[in-house]
């Protein structure tokens, strides 16, 4: 079974995200914080992250930074699900790429089934 890290301090927004990902068959670790993330990350093999970029402490944007550090980590794709649009910050979609983010999915027009076809998409290859 493939796992995903679910970055996300909206808990009610998680435990929505963790049901429908475990519902398509992923494993779900969920971390309400960025530094609780990397640390899941130094326990346990994680197939790919999906992070919010607004977080109490240290933003999702820290985190990538984090991960890009450590050429282990650096290899684990990347989806942002966020209220902010990424293509609105000072980093732009080269830099997102380095940063290993492989999609994005908007928090405020997705809905929860769009979550699981992008980590479908990019886990197992299916088509959407």
């Amino acid at each position: 079974m493939k796992t995903i890290l679910l970055i996300e301090d909206d808990a009610w927004l998680a435990e929505l995200y963790s049901d429908v990902l475990r519902a398509a068959g992923y494993g779900v670790v969920h971390a309400l914080e960025a530094q609780r993330g990397i640390e899941l990350l130094d326990t346990q093999p994680i197939d790919a992250i999906v992070l919010d970029i607004l977080l109490p402490e240290h933003n999702g944007i820290g985190l990538l930074h984090e991960l890009r550090a450590y050429p282990d980590l650096a290899q684990i794709p990347v989806i942002i699900q966020s209220a902010i649009d990424p293509t609105q910050s000072d980093i732009d979609e080269d830099a997102w790429q380095a940063y290993g983010v492989v999609a994005y999915i908007s928090k405020v027009t997705a809905r929860p089934q769009e979550l699981v076809r992008t980590v479908r998409r990019i886990l197992d290859n299916e088509a959407i």
